[in-house]
């Protein structure tokens, strides 16, 4: 299993900080929850809006200039980590059910990354360095774990996965590559590197 350092947080918050022009962040939080606060640093405007539950957490940081963070979470210990670094960066995060981690870095220009989950004790984590990646991901169940690496530009991943402690760990490296994988059931596993130039596969397993 790969480990990632994450911030030790109490209670529900967001710690967001921002550094640029033309940066958009919103994040989701129910006031009617327990613990509720905000710890915000901004060097440029900030949209901050609200999450629903209870110990939740959001760490975002950016550099750059017209980045984008939407981060939604609804259920309890729940945990979204973003990183922008440079500019026209899009990250979505939509996460439910209770004790799941998604965390997105993005290191370039017109990178998108669109993250759904639900369930319990899930993890997903996307990296992308360079220009124009695309990555939409979907994950449902429990204690599955989802890992996209995107080293070049214009690489495409779609990637979902149900059911429960299932693992899918891809890396594209190179330009132009596309790859879907859709995985299911019980105890399932995909590693798949992708190394090249415009480059396709379609990967199912479980389902």
């Amino acid at each position: 299993m790969k480990t990632m350092n994450t911030p030790q947080l109490l209670g529900s918050f967001a710690i967001i900080s921002a550094i640029g022009a033309g940066l958009v962040l919103t994040e989701h939080q129910d006031p009617t929850g327990m613990a509720n606060g905000q710890d915000i640093s901004s060097y440029d405007e900030l949209n901050y809006d609200e999450f629903s539950g209870q110990g939740n957490h959001a760490v975002i940081h950016q550099e750059g200039q017209n980045n984008n963070v939407d981060i939604y979470q609804g259920g309890d210990q729940l945990t979204s980590v973003a990183y922008q670094y440079g500019d026209h960066n899009d990250i979505q995060i939509s996460q439910g059910g209770y004790d799941n981690l998604a965390t997105v870095y993005q290191s370039g220009d017109e990178n998108t990354a669109h993250l759904v989950q639900f369930g319990e004790e899930n993890f997903l984590a996307v990296e992308q360095v360079g220009d124009d990646n695309y990555a939409d991901i979907s994950s449902h169940g429990v204690g599955n774990e989802t890992y996209l690496a995107q080293y070049g530009v214009a690489n495409e991943a779609h990637i979902a996965q149900a059911g429960e402690y299932n693992a899918i760990d891809v890396t594209q490296d190179g330009n132009n590559n596309f790859v879907d994988v859709q995985q299911g059931s019980y105890g399932n596993d995909v590693d798949f590197n992708q190394t090249g130039n415009n480059m396709t596969a379609y990967i199912t397993n479980g389902i």
